[in-house]
């Protein structure tokens, strides 16, 4: 959507990230970065490749690589 249509990834972000969190109401536990809230991060490259993910403050992918498997797998 941001390379495709050309829209503000800032503005983009808040649809996917603090406007959900709010509707799923684990706000601001979720959806910020805050101190106080957890720490999920997704990491991507200039084109949008993920490439790290953190969750919970704990480093999951890095670089592509599993680092950690579970859950969602």
């Amino acid at each position: 959507m941001v390379l495709d249509l050309k829209i503000d990834l800032e503005k983009s972000l808040k649809f996917f990230t603090t406007n959900v969190s709010k509707a799923l109401n684990i706000y601001p536990q979720k959806g910020v970065i805050n101190e106080g809230s957890d720490a999920d991060l997704l990491i991507v490259d200039s084109n949008m490749n993920l490439t790290s993910v953190i969750s919970n403050g704990r480093l999951m992918l890095d670089n592509g690589e599993i680092l950690i498997k579970g859950t969602y797998e």
